[in-house]
């Protein structure tokens, strides 16, 4: 069985989710919060700029990582770190969103999210992880 743990920063998916790792900041401190899990064993499972949204487009983002703990992956590693770099050599784009594109964002990354998952075994499991 597939046990899985979600790293997100979009409310939506928190409420779809309850065992969610909620990450209270921007898309930048996703990528970097998941960062830390890969160095601690983790492998991620989602693409970390799955989408054809720019990270520097949209505030939300939501990443799925395998919750068994193993040795260091460095597949995923180089994969976080590509993520991040391209995220800090877009530029920073500062646009007031109203309510209804902030709700499409988030809808976007939830669905990116669920994609993800409809390829995996049906006895696939959510976890929750410190």
């Amino acid at each position: 069985m597939i046990k899985v743990f979600i790293l997100s920063n979009n409310p939506k998916v928190w409420k779809e989710y309850p065992e969610v790792v909620k990450v209270k900041g921007s898309l930048r401190d996703v990528l970097v919060r998941a960062r830390d899990y890969v160095h601690q064993g983790y492998k991620l499972i989602s693409h970390p700029l799955a989408g054809s949204v720019k990270p520097n487009e949209t505030p939300y983002k939501s990443i799925a990582l395998d919750a068994e703990q193993g040795t260091l992956d460095f597949d995923s590693l180089k994969l976080i770190e590509s993520a991040i770099e391209v995220t800090d050599k877009l530029p920073k784009l500062n646009r007031k969103w109203d309510e209804k594109v902030i709700e499409d964002f988030q809808l976007i990354d939830s669905s990116l999210l669920k994609a993800t998952f409809e390829h995996f075994p049906p006895d696939f499991k959510f976890t929750k992880v410190d």
